[in-house]
């Protein structure tokens, strides 16, 4: 459940540099890069047998193939809708959310 915070933060004192528009995306991307290239088939067997907690599929166009995104989004539990070519809650195209206990990024072909 959600509960409002009733601890004092003092923001100001806190270093948010890491918020910054170029750190956020070295490390952020960074992460996306190196995390490991599945895919939908072979995920279970990959996250189990190497114990990947971090990965990464491929989406190719939007709608249509087996590794499409609609396809990567059904499979993963994102969601599927996109607008003028952008998948709702992505960043520079790149879908983050968790899938049980793994961090799962739908990536673009591009990417």
């Amino acid at each position: 459940s959600i509960q409002l915070n009733d601890q004092f933060i003092s923001f100001t004192t806190l270093d948010l540099n890491y918020l910054s528009l170029e750190e956020w995306n070295h490390q952020y991307l960074s992460k996306v890069r190196h995390a490991k290239l599945v895919t939908m088939e072979n995920y279970d067997k990959r996250v189990k047998e190497e114990g990947l907690l971090e990965v990464r599929l491929i989406y190719q166009g939007f709608e249509g193939r087996s590794n499409s995104f609609s396809s990567l989004a059904e499979w993963s539990g994102a969601m599927d809708n996109v607008k003028a070519n952008v998948p709702r809650t992505a960043y520079k195209g790149i879908v983050s959310l968790w899938k049980g206990n793994v961090k799962v990024h739908l990536v673009p072909q591009e990417f």
